[in-house]
């Protein structure tokens, strides 16, 4: 009798262990199709974070400053609840949340992209909090407040960081400087987008994303861009286009070539979350 208990305890256990694995990879494959979506989207163009506001919702946001649009995705249970979309110049601002409350970013940039003025506003943010103040953070989130396809003014919460939540309590610093960093990034690149509209002779000239290739010329003329794109796809915020952009370079070594196509900076964790 007492082995019969202690096998079905023992099955029961491995039920739910294996069915817990199971849900977390659908998650995961789920989050991975909704990045490839985004990035197929945006032609390659979208700075893509992952956010986890609570234990069994996911977030997946990007943005394009390319095709000028906040693409938001949340994932609950295995399953995409919210597929939607955002014009950024509809983004009429984007707020820093810490511990529920708005907080003012006293950093400035006068970087010359949305990308690389994100980047330089968090740093310095970073810099001028002490080790109290961020002890004491125990939340942080975004509140984009932008205009619906009829006119009328909604706001969206996305947290960022949980301090209660086992996976972001050894990522606090990092966490919240990628909320400090997508606050930066969406409020510089709705202002452009409203400039652009506004007065459309100065806005520069529309490019459409290339996507980004390397081809080995070798005997076999191996095509490695599916391998290449899937690691691209998995990043979070930071994409190789923003960090090299307008890069060409060219590399000989051996029978092979690398070519890397001209690549702009675009909207592509933490920086964010994933």
């Amino acid at each position: 009798m007492d082995a019969t208990i202690i096998a079905a305890l023992v099955l029961f256990l491995a039920f739910i262990v294996l069915d817990a694995r199971r849900r977390t990879a659908q998650q995961i494959r789920l989050i991975a199709e909704e990045k490839r979506d985004i990035a197929a989207a945006s032609d390659m163009t979208a700075s893509i974070g992952v956010f986890y506001p609570d234990v069994r919702t996911t977030v997946v946001m990007g943005a394009s400053e390319d095709t000028g649009t906040c693409y938001y995705r949340v994932l609950r249970d295995g399953k995409v609840l919210n597929r939607s979309k955002i014009s950024l110049a509809n983004i009429a601002r984007v707020e820093l949340l810490v511990n529920g409350a708005p907080l003012t970013l006293e950093a400035e940039s006068r970087q010359a992209t949305s990308f690389l003025r994100a980047t330089d506003v968090a740093g310095r943010c970073m810099s001028q909090f002490s080790p109290a103040q961020l002890q004491a953070v125990q939340r942080a989130g975004l509140r984009l407040v932008f205009l619906d396809e009829a006119g009328a003014q909604k706001a969206l919460d996305i947290t960022v960081l949980r301090m209660n939540d086992e996976r972001h309590r050894f990522k606090r610093m990092e966490l919240f400087r990628d909320a400090v960093w997508w606050r930066t990034f969406l409020d510089s690149a709705g202002a452009n987008a409203r400039q652009a509209l506004a007065h459309p002779e100065q806005a520069p000239p529309h490019r459409t994303g290339r996507k980004f290739f390397v081809i080995f010329f070798i005997k076999q003329k191996q095509y490695v861009r599916k391998n290449l794109y899937g690691r691209l796809t998995h990043w979070n915020s930071v994409s190789f286009k923003n960090v090299a952009p307008n890069a060409v370079g060219l590399l000989f070594h051996m029978n092979y070539v690398l070519y890397f196509p001209s690549l702009r900076s675009g909207v592509d964790s933490a920086v964010p979350g994933a």
